[in-house]
């Protein structure tokens, strides 16, 4: 490889402005910025690089080397989906109570687990009962009944908006996107929900009426 360069610096903002300067001065000397790579020992060290390139209008891409799918929160984003979808899918249901950013109380989901377990009924009947009797105790039954209320609503979108009109709504509405933007890996996270909102509408160009199913 010509024209190697190996620099030095007293620390790790140097460093990054350093890097940036760099490829700045690529650029400006007619280098496509797709043929320039930055690589990084671990994902963490992204982030600040990513922020800085913003900020100088210096374009990236971030690749981590894997599918969107491996990403741990674009599943459980897709288990929602499905919950949306087929609303009687009694095990993603109870899969999707227990995500963080739905900011359900804890205390009262292990007493649904538990208030399950005993009856060794379906969610769908847990549910009725949360709604309809008084035998299952919670301290915030309202919460779980405005979930469930939002769930219906979000079933109605997806038969009247836009595939990604709805997965909009449902990022938003859901503190899906609030959760991401408090990310340690936010830039990664951004970017892999973008990569996979990307998709959607190019399918959905494809096929105007597609839909969650």
């Amino acid at each position: 490889i010509s024209n190697q360069l190996l620099t030095c610096y007293d620390n790790p903002d140097y460093e990054r402005f350093g890097v940036a300067d760099t490829i700045n001065s690529l650029i400006s000397n007619g280098t496509s910025p797709s043929d320039i790579a930055v690589i990084y020992k671990e994902n963490r060290e992204a982030l600040p690089l990513a922020e800085l390139f913003n900020r100088m209008g210096i374009p990236f891409q971030l690749e981590k080397g894997s599918n969107i799918i491996h990403d741990i929160d674009i599943k459980r984003l897709t288990t929602l989906l499905r919950v949306i979808a087929e609303p009687t899918n009694s095990a993603a249901l109870f899969e999707v109570l227990h995500f963080n950013w739905l900011k359900l109380s804890g205390i009262d989901l292990m007493r649904i687990v538990s208030y399950r377990a005993v009856k060794q009924c379906s969610m769908i009947s847990v549910i009725d009962d949360l709604i309809n009797s008084k035998e299952l105790k919670l301290d915030d039954r309202q919460q779980f009944i405005e979930f469930y209320n939002q769930l219906g609503e979000w079933g109605k979108d997806n038969i009247n908006l836009t595939l990604p009109e709805t997965i909009e709504k449902i990022c938003q509405e859901s503190n899906y996107l609030e959760m991401i933007l408090n990310h340690p890996d936010r830039v990664l996270k951004l970017q892999n929900l973008r990569r996979l909102t990307d998709e959607v509408k190019q399918q959905a160009e494809i096929n105007g009426d597609m839909k969650l199913e």
